[in-house]
């Protein structure tokens, strides 16, 4: 056994948590061969995983006998390191639409905007908050980064003044695929669903919710 700071000799120092440490002889330093993840990194992956599974917090504070506020602390954190970047050749095809809930209370509208590759069923980009002209911009210039082919939306009017007119197309069923993914988001994603008692209280926890399921699944 090799040290592993100076590359020196080692000896057997004692067996801690049934782990074996190890002691150099010329810097005498103490160290193990390998380190088991820490309980907060396997139970982040297990609530990443009931997360894409439709499980709500209470759900998963019950599963893995956790506090509801240590869930809600991990998924926040979870959400924070999704790096997923998808990578589009020129020439693609996109849809773009809108997905309606709402936040605290019915009376308080919530939108869920993004836009999807046809053909992977990827999703570009996604942003949370009113159904606006500023927020679907950012939706479209992402998406016209990629050089696309074609944008595939409804008739919502603001679309013809923030897409340029020879990559938009609008005509009927033209959005049927990522109408199809608003169907899947409602049907995994409790948050999402229609005529139920568990919906989203907090904005926050909405937008790490869909970040995990959109981005580190990779849907």
């Amino acid at each position: 056994m090799r040290c592993i700071y100076c590359k020196g000799t080692c000896v057997k120092k004692g067996i801690r948590n049934s782990v074996q440490k190890y002691r150099c002889k010329e810097c005498s330093k103490y160290f193990q061969a390998a380190h088991k993840k820490s309980r907060r990194q396997r139970y982040m992956l297990r609530i990443g995983m009931l997360t894409c599974r439709g499980c709500g917090i209470r759900d998963i504070s019950v599963l893995l006998q956790l506090p509801k506020t240590t869930v809600q602390r991990w998924l926040l954190r979870l959400a924070a390191k999704c790096t997923y970047k998808p990578h589009f050749e020129p020439g693609s095809v996109f849809e773009v639409d809108e997905l309606r809930t709402f936040c605290g209370h019915k009376r308080q509208e919530h939108w869920v905007l993004y836009g999807m590759e046809r053909s992977s069923g990827r999703i570009v980009c996604m942003l949370n908050g009113p159904r606006n002209r500023l927020n679907l911009q950012q939706v479209i210039d992402t998406i016209l980064l990629w050089q696309p082919q074609c944008i595939y939306t409804d008739g919502l009017p603001v679309y013809r003044s923030i897409v340029p007119v020879t990559k938009h197309r609008v005509f009927r069923r033209c959005t049927n695929h990522i109408e199809r993914h608003n169907l899947t988001l409602r049907q995994h994603i409790r948050r999402l669903s229609r005529h139920t008692l568990g919906y989203t209280r907090s904005a926050e926890m909405l937008t790490a919710v869909l970040q995990i399921y959109c981005f580190v699944k990779g849907t």
